[in-house]
């Protein structure tokens, strides 16, 4: 079994993801509908975590939204489950607070929860990743981080992302990436370039 935790032995409460959720979602794999109800497990395990992070986070005042992705080969997948993620994004009551603030062009971004920031718990055939995400479309979040750093320069921003070792910081498409626990204040600047 593959732990979410560095820490030796069996952890209480812990979510633990086992071989045959990674191994469905192998390409030879990906499209055979044998295998659902091995992807079905990852997603509930990905949606329990979604749920903890949702509860921690409203702890801190912050209200989130969990929802996931498909765990079977369907048309809108492409026939093929190589991915599946559960995402975190603000609430309905959050967007339309939000949509009445920024009017309703830019809120149009906002109807699709993936066109967002958004924290994403995902598993695939070799990784578990779990990120913050601003999707290449999601302009009203990009440009509000960039005028926050604008404001209040990068160093806020920098220690928060050097306090994430063994994390990257990356661009969409770009094939270069930041490791978090050393960035320099130029590496950011040259990242919101971009």
């Amino acid at each position: 079994m593959t732990h979410l935790h560095e820490e030796p032995g069996p952890i209480e409460g812990a979510i633990l993801f086992e071989e045959s959720d990674f191994r469905a979602l192998s390409s030879g794999l990906a499209t055979n509908p044998d295998y659902n109800a091995h992807r079905l497990a990852a997603r509930r395990r990905l949606l329990a975590l979604g749920k903890r992070t949702v509860a921690a986070a409203a702890e801190l005042s912050t209200q989130l939204e969990c929802r996931t992705s498909l765990h079977q080969p369907h048309q809108f997948n492409g026939h093929r489950v190589q991915r599946i993620w559960a995402y975190l994004t603000r609430t309905r009551k959050e967007k339309g607070a939000l949509k009445r603030l920024i009017g309703p062009e830019l809120g149009k971004d906002l109807d699709s929860a993936y066109r967002n920031a958004y924290l994403c718990l995902g598993i695939e055939s070799e990784a578990l990743e779990v990120s913050l995400r601003i999707h290449p479309d999601a302009w009203y979040d990009g440009q509000n981080l960039k005028n926050r750093t604008k404001r209040e320069g990068v160093k806020p921003w920098l220690a928060l992302l050097n306090q994430l070792g063994g994390f990257r910081l990356r661009l969409h498409d770009w094939k270069g990436e930041w490791r978090c626990g050393s960035l320099q204040p130029e590496q950011l600047e040259e990242f919101l370039k971009y």
